[in-house]
């Protein structure tokens, strides 16, 4: 573990997360520009289509940005060039944790979608991952049921899946343990939903499946201190907002919650709305979850059996969570700001889609005001989007098929198929290093419509802490008040930055 006096812990630090606390930035200069000037080993462009594409070993040939893999990229449809650096908030925030406070390193290459595993680390707690096969590879896909520290507050989660790939009439998934932590799964499966063309799908953030017409980027975001952050949540592509980690303007400490401010222009007759938000947490977030459990000390296990054994008792805690944490989504009104929901803790590891139903009934004018806001430092907001309903119904899916794999099968080589076929209170569990491989039987595509396939799991997963040593009996009592939560987080930031400053001078 990192120590907390003397700069050699920053030291590690620096090392340690430079390489893993990168992100893509937008390039002022145009790809040929670019190119002609300095070799690149990778760079990403924005197309006037508005997809993206990754280019490995980048070059120009008669009039096409060409690349490994068969890449080859007309230059004139090339909107824009993004670079692969550091990210310096990201950066100087995980070094503010692991030297202030003294974090193990065990969580590293956010953006670079990779884990690095230490047997003797608990530096930040996660959830299952869920991967993808694009037909040439494994692709990290999904978070699943990010928070569901205990049995007690097991859940289902709805995920989409960006990069699965039919192939033959069958897809592959791969669901692994990477952390320091027991990972229990009692169901599996995917949903096949058809919908109309010209509609997406997203799950709502209670895991509902919301088919949505055109969306509308927001025309102005600012953060809480009046800063454009527009170019950070107009796409998602890796570029997105988060807290500033310093102590703020002057050295003065900043308010316990932080987040963002967005303007939607309103078609007339506008009464609701869908928000879509593409987020993740921090691994700062993550972190402090395992220090709250850890500040059970010996008794860590006892209240695990409480939670367990107390269903009011685990959802009481599980709201009061969920109510500092997650992201919550407020609108403007002529009152103030009026609360409309929160969109659910998504983990560390890759960015969720979201949608949250808003009730625009007491917003008056054309422009809709909504505003973002969690502790700070604990969320990354990648793009944030609006769906409006006129006077028509909105669209619906034609149909929505559940399919089991029909094949499963684990690391060790047991078959669980029958295991994550269903919700029945029997479990895979997954220790860390485990995996399971699963297969699905998919449906021909549809002719005249859309196809989504979405992930549907079902479980929880407990952190590995030492559960020894006195409980830490004050945070334990300040975290059950009112705003605790948000309250003693801000602290432990705070007395991080300035022992970083500190470490500076």
């Amino acid at each position: 573990m990192l120590k907390r006096s003397g700069t050699p812990a920053l030291l590690i630090a620096l090392v340690a997360l430079s390489t893993g606390c990168m992100t893509w930035k937008r390039s002022p200069e145009p790809v040929t520009q670019l190119l002609s000037q300095r070799g690149e080993e990778v760079i990403r462009v924005r197309l006037r289509d508005s997809t993206t594409v990754k280019v490995q070993s980048p070059h120009i040939e008669d009039g096409y940005l060409v690349g490994t893999q068969g890449v080859r990229v007309p230059i004139d449809q090339v909107v824009y060039t993004e670079l692969y650096r550091v990210d310096v908030p990201y950066t100087v925030a995980s070094v503010v944790i692991a030297a202030g406070i003294g974090i193990s390193v065990s969580y590293l290459g956010r953006n670079s979608g990779s884990k690095s595993y230490k047997k003797e680390s608990t530096g930040s707690s996660s959830c299952p991952l869920v991967y993808s096969w694009t037909g040439g590879g494994w692709r990290l896909d999904s978070g699943t049921f990010g928070g569901a520290i205990t049995r007690g507050l097991a859940r289902t989660d709805i995920d989409n899946l960006e990069h699965l790939k039919v192939v033959d009439g069958r897809v592959r998934l791969r669901v692994a343990n990477e952390l320091d932590e027991t990972d229990h799964l009692d169901e599996l499966r995917i949903l096949v939903v058809e919908h109309p063309r010209g509609t997406s799908v997203v799950p709502g953030a209670r895991g509902e499946i919301d088919v949505l017409g055109p969306l509308t980027s927001p025309s102005r975001a600012t953060d809480l201190e009046g800063r454009d952050v527009l170019d950070r949540v107009i796409a998602a592509d890796g570029w997105g907002w988060e807290s500033d980690p310093t102590l703020g303007r002057g050295g003065a400490v900043p308010a316990p919650r932080d987040g963002i401010e967005l303007d939607f222009v309103r078609p007339k007759g506008a009464r609701t709305a869908r928000l879509v938000v593409d987020a993740s947490n921090t691994p700062w977030a993550a972190f402090l979850m395992s220090q709250l459990i850890e500040a059970h000390g010996r008794g860590t296990n006892a209240w695990y059996a409480s939670l367990d054994n107390h269903p009011a008792a685990a959802r009481a805690f599980g709201e009061r969570l969920a109510s500092e944490a997650f992201l919550r989504a407020s609108v403007h009104t002529a009152s103030g700001w009026e609360s409309q929901g929160l969109v659910w803790e998504a983990g560390p590891e890759i960015g969720k889609r979201q949608a949250l139903e808003l009730d625009l009934r007491n917003v008056a004018g054309d422009t809709v005001r909504v505003r973002l806001d969690a502790p700070r430092a604990f969320w990354l907001i990648d793009r944030v989007q609006m769906e409006f309903a006129g006077p028509d119904p909105r669209p619906k899916p034609l149909a929505v098929t559940e399919l089991s794999a029909v094949r499963a099968t684990t690391s060790r080589g047991r078959d669980v198929v029958d295991v994550l076929s269903r919700s029945d209170g029997r479990e895979l569990t997954l220790e860390t290093g485990d995996r399971a491989d699963l297969v699905f039987r998919v449906p021909d595509p549809p002719k005249n419509h859309e196809r989504t396939i979405l992930l549907e799991i079902h479980g929880w997963y407990r952190v590995h802490t030492p559960n020894r040593g006195e409980p830490d009996r004050a945070l334990l009592r300040r975290v059950e008040e009112p705003g605790g939560i948000t309250a003693a987080a801000a602290e432990r930031l705070d007395s991080a930055l300035v022992y970083l400053n500190r470490a500076r001078q």
